[in-house]
């Protein structure tokens, strides 16, 4: 008398199927030969996702430098201009430090250019007081 086994393979998760697999066939060729299908469909399936979002990926891409594309220039452009005016401030600190390190017992004059062709000129009085203008 054969014995019958009901298995509904969609409410079985991939371990508890494998398992019963197991049971009915592990000693024979059909075992593996299932198991290696199993496999093969489970990196099938991963590479598959990853092709999906690939293409998922190279479309959001193409949306965003077709419809994005003018904003994000102006981000890039207000950026810039924010690196650059951080560059400016760095180069005056620098001037400023230089100037106080000179450590001159006599007035002193000075000026430079801290980008864009504005000039910063630096008046260091006897007592220590450092005075800045700015022109162009």
């Amino acid at each position: 008398m054969a014995t019958q086994i009901r298995i509904e393979p969609e409410k079985l998760s991939t371990r508890m199927w494998t398992g019963c697999l197991r049971g009915l066939f592990e000693d024979s060729e059909i075992y593996t030969c299932i198991t290696r299908t199993h496999d093969l469909l489970e990196d099938y399936k991963v590479k598959f996702e990853m092709n999906e979002k690939r293409e998922l990926c190279e479309k959001y891409r193409k949306f965003a430098t077709e419809r994005l594309g003018s904003d994000y220039e102006e981000v890039v452009k207000a950026v810039n201009l924010i690196v650059n005016e951080v560059k400016e401030y760095e180069t005056l600190l620098l001037f400023i430090n230089k100037i106080k390190l000179l450590g001159s017992d006599e007035p002193l004059k000075t000026q430079t250019n801290i980008g864009k062709n504005i000039f910063c000129e630096a008046v260091m009085l006897v007592f220590d007081d450092t005075f800045l203008n700015f022109y162009e």
